[in-house]
């Protein structure tokens, strides 16, 4: 139990620190609601199908878990959760899924929590409340909770998604403050944050998931060039950065030269993966993938689990009509709020960051099983995009203002396109 200790420590100062911008009803309702799934998931998969794990991969990694805690080197993908999973049970009293399960709630939480940090330190203006429709699309929605709280890596992924992006956002602001009191990175010392910046995440990022080198090194683009418009220092300077930029893709190359043929393995099987999703060409997962994506599964297929998924429970039927639900609400505001604060959001370290991670991983999971994915992806998707909500309204635009947006008739066709979508989703 000592991680899950550790988590709840870091979870209390983070809460403790944000408390003037959130609301504490809606925190309580978030965690009372992710308690409730927590328990009806695990009762019902013990007295309903006699199991203590989900099927698929949560099985997978909770077998090698296992043979790791017997001593022995599960030859598994993605070993760095199943290690993770191994430390959760070595430091817990005896051992059981049940630790894991509770560990993953906690990383939503963190996932949620270390977000909205990255954002308030660059915000300077009064800081507003964080929107209720950023708690329910996220640490409350029963899609994200319940897709995200099995035995599986994404969460852990996410937490070091959002990890990334709060170390990536100090990177930055410490290389263009405004203010002329403060120090400034030279670029001796911005180079060594760097590299260790992505060494750091792309080792830790890829044992999780082949992919997760693509994480780091899209953060440091995104924190080099924000760096090169904003900054006000001599030609000197920018021309350093622009060195540093090349010496860092160079040393990507060299550092995940050895991994070529893994990545190349994991292109190749592109087709294996496409069995569990729509039967898409390339082009077309790319060009349709996405909109799959972002309104799939949809209420109404949610509910009939036996029909449309593989593996199932009923508290995730629920969960996920429940969650997508809510999810369609609150895509057309999404949508009209970045689409008008997107110069504002994009202006900022961790809003610009936000964006193109959930774009890159729109169009990862849109090319290798053309946007039709399990739930977990799905929770990934929704927990950032409420990130990049909430970085809209701190960057963008006042809270109070959105309100507006919902007497738009732009919100309502937005919305109706939405109910079209459901009825698609059907097929």
């Amino acid at each position: 139990m000592l991680i899950i200790l550790l988590e709840v420590l870091f979870l209390s100062f983070l809460i403790k620190n944000q408390h003037k911008v959130h609301n504490g009803v809606m925190l309580l309702f978030s965690f009372l609601t992710q308690l409730l799934i927590l328990v009806a998931y695990s009762v019902e998969l013990r007295i309903i199908w006699g199991r203590t794990v989900y099927w698929s991969d949560a099985e997978y990694y909770w077998q090698a878990t296992i043979e790791m805690l017997k001593g022995l080197k599960p030859e598994v993908h993605n070993f760095g959760y199943v290690f993770y999973s191994w430390l959760i049970q070595k430091t817990s009293p005896f051992v059981t899924p049940l630790w894991n399960n509770i560990s993953n709630v906690l990383l939503i939480d963190l996932s949620f929590f270390i977000g909205i940090q990255s954002i308030l330190g660059e915000n300077k203006m009064v800081r507003p409340r964080v929107p209720h429709f950023a708690y329910l699309v996220t640490v409350s929605n029963p899609l994200v909770i319940y897709s995200l709280l099995r035995n599986l890596k994404d969460v852990l992924f996410l937490f070091m998604v959002t990890l990334s992006i709060y170390i990536g956002s100090r990177i930055g602001k410490k290389t263009c403050s405004d203010n002329p009191t403060k120090h400034k990175l030279n670029v001796v010392i911005l180079s060594l944050f760097l590299v260790l910046y992505i060494a750091l995440f792309s080792v830790s990022l890829t044992s999780v998931r082949p992919w997760g080198w693509a994480i780091p090194i899209t953060n440091i683009f995104f924190i080099l060039l924000l760096t090169l418009l904003r900054n006000n220092r001599s030609q000197k300077y920018k021309s350093s950065l622009i060195a540093i930029l090349i010496i860092i893709v160079g040393i990507s190359y060299l550092s995940f030269g050895s991994l070529y043929k893994q990545v190349i393995v994991w292109l190749e099987n592109r087709d294996v993966l496409l069995q569990g999703g729509r039967q898409y060409n390339k082009v077309t997962s790319l060009l349709i993938g996405p909109f799959v994506m972002l309104f799939g599964p949809g209420p109404v297929r949610s509910l009939f689990g036996d029909m449309y998924f593989q593996y199932y429970t009923l508290v995730g039927n629920i969960s996920a009509f429940i969650g997508s639900t809510i999810w369609y609400f609150f895509l057309p505001l999404f949508f009209l709020l970045v689409v008008k604060n997107f110069q504002h959001v994009f202006k900022s370290y961790s809003g610009g960051m936000l964006i193109c991670i959930l774009l890159e991983l729109l169009l990862i999971y849109s090319y290798f099983y053309g946007g039709s994915t399990e739930l977990r992806f799905r929770g990934v998707v929704y927990l950032l995009a409420g990130l990049t909500y909430v970085a809209t309204t701190f960057h963008g635009m006042r809270t109070k203002n959105q309100s507006l947006f919902f007497l738009s008739p732009s919100y309502y066709i937005f919305w109706g396109l939405n109910i079209i979508a459901i009825i698609f989703s059907l097929k």
